[in-house]
């Protein structure tokens, strides 16, 4: 019976949320679709990126976004956390966690948008309209059957803490089997998986480039 349970949770949630959308920096998605969907831990590690340089990285705010490169891999840009500065997110974090673990363990996670008006509102802010982002819409049913073991939804951006009330901690992800728990008012804001998304074209519908509101062209699809 609890097999069953969990099964229609999942079933509830692919209905409403049938698609997946992640925007990554333009020009990335040839080395996306070769290594994959990576957080920063597993991109550092591809990079061979050690010591403070990584610690940094790792556990401090990024205002900005940060190049890397790499002899063999090129260069890769890690995406700046800029509506989440320390000090605001000290205010909302829950007992016992420091900012530097906040940072850590989204770092640690790839981050998918459950419905397409969240990625709008992220590609249309002052901060990104004017560029243009490889934007991955992925089968949310065939990323579940894959990596269900590694998947946890939030019902809030965890990724910001601009004017946010809301209090986050580690009970803050939780598996799709029990979103029942997830507040009704806010429903579902973000999918993550942990370290990364291997094999992505076994579970991605198209890459499209957009600029702000506008999609300017598909440069793969199923």
């Amino acid at each position: 019976m609890v097999v069953v349970a969990e099964s229609q949770q999942i079933d509830k949630f692919v209905e409403k949320h049938p698609k997946l959308y992640h925007m990554a920096e333009a020009g990335s998605w040839a080395s996306i679709r070769k290594y994959g969907l990576l957080s920063v831990a597993a991109l550092l590690d591809l990079f061979e990126i050690k010591g403070k340089r990584r610690s940094e990285l790792l556990s401090q705010w990024r205002p900005d976004s940060v190049p890397i490169e790499h002899p063999s891999f090129g260069v890769a840009v890690i995406r700046d956390q800029h509506p989440l500065p320390t000090e605001k997110l000290e205010k909302v974090l829950e007992e016992g966690l420091s900012p530097e673990d906040w940072y850590e363990t989204l770092n640690r996670k790839c981050f998918l948008w459950v419905d397409e008006e969240r990625l709008s509102r992220m590609l249309n802010t002052a901060l990104y309209r004017n560029n243009e982002h490889d934007v991955l819409i992925l089968n949310t049913r065939k990323l579940l059957e894959r990596d269900s073991e590694r998947i946890t939804i939030s019902h809030i951006n965890t990724g910001y803490a601009g004017r946010s009330v809301n209090m986050r901690g580690m009970d803050t992800f939780h598996k799709i089997q029990v979103c029942r728990r997830v507040r009704r008012k806010s429903g579902i804001a973000e999918l993550t998986v942990e370290r990364k998304v291997p094999n992505i074209e076994e579970v991605a519908i198209s890459v499209e480039v957009r600029k702000g509101a506008e999609t300017l062209r598909t440069i793969w699809e199923r």
